[in-house]
Parts: structure tokens; sequence; C-alpha cells
């Protein structure tokens, strides 16, 4: 199959906050995959191995317009600071909070309405079928 993307659970990924850990780190979506819900998916994946590893808490940081796309997924903004000449956002989630928009939803094939399971005819439909 094709790689649609890739993202990592890491101890440290933001250096001047070293007491910081877990981390949702280098998140990439194939650019002809993005907007299909793979980021969210691979994000709920990070969320879920944080969850079975007994975290309480995962952060991420980020810059520019990225901090609104994990905010709609239940992401919090920690603090803004200045690294690597740029401002960054740090943001954390509560992996016991799976009530947050997206994050909790059930699963989709990658943002598209997952099909709806086929159900069995009943005995009465059956019966009229005959």
């Amino acid at each position: 199959g094709d790689l649609l993307g890739s993202a990592n659970l890491v101890a440290c990924d933001l250096p001047p906050r070293p007491g910081l850990t877990p981390w949702l780190a280098q998140l990439f979506v194939e650019p002809t995959r993005r907007r299909d819900g793979v980021g969210a998916a691979l994000v709920r994946a990070v969320l879920e191995r944080a969850r079975q590893c007994d975290y309480a808490r995962v952060y991420l940081y980020t810059s520019e317009t990225l901090p609104q796309y994990y905010a709609r997924l239940g992401w919090r903004v920690v603090e803004r600071l200045p690294y690597l000449e740029r401002e960054r956002t740090v943001m954390d989630y509560e992996v016991g909070l799976w009530s947050a928009p997206n994050i909790g939803m059930q699963p989709t094939a990658f943002g598209r309405p997952a099909a709806e399971p086929r159900r069995s005819p009943d005995k009465q439909e059956r019966q009229a079928r005959t």
C-alpha cells in the first residue's frame, strides 16, 4: 500500500521544555491525502498509544495556522514561546478526554463517513421475498 502519513510519540520534542512528556511529533500527511482525515486518524492513533502507556497528557508544538487545526481536534494552548527564530505554540491534550471534538468520534475511512453496516434481513423480510 501507499504511505499516507506518519506521526510519532516521543519523550521530548522541545528542548526548552524538557520536563514535558510525551509529545506528538513529526506529524506528516502526504500532500495528496490532506483534508481526507488522515492527520486526525494519525493523531488519534498517537493519543491511543499514549493512553495505553498510561500517560495522562500529551504535548505538541506547532506554529503559523496549525494551532487552529489542533484546537479543532480538542487540543488546548499551553503557551507561546520563541524557538528556532519563530514563535511556537505549545499545546496539550488530556488523554482521558475522549469526548473532545473529532477525537472521540467513531472511526471513519480517513475522514469519509464510514459505510453503514449491512444488516441481515429479518424473518418478515425474508418471508415477504418468497
